[in-house]
């Protein structure tokens, strides 16, 4: 199996933030029935930023070790 890790970095990134984009406008229409229920989607959005984070760090990291 053969794979530019870039190309499937960007992937999950772009995955990701898909996901968080649905969330907010989840959120934003007013759909969270229960103060519980945001506190879980706001955890859940700030899980997919941490996710994310942790993507871009990896990725950087290699560059520079292909340096």
């Amino acid at each position: 199996m053969n794979f530019n890790s870039t190309n499937e970095m960007e992937y999950i990134c772009n995955k990701l933030a898909e996901r968080k984009t649905e969330l907010e406008q989840h959120m934003g229409s007013g759909a969270a029935t229960s103060y519980e229920e945001y506190k879980r989607l706001c955890g859940f959005i700030q899980g997919l930023e941490f996710a994310n984070q942790t993507i871009l760090d990896l990725a950087e990291r290699l560059e520079k070790a292909d340096e």
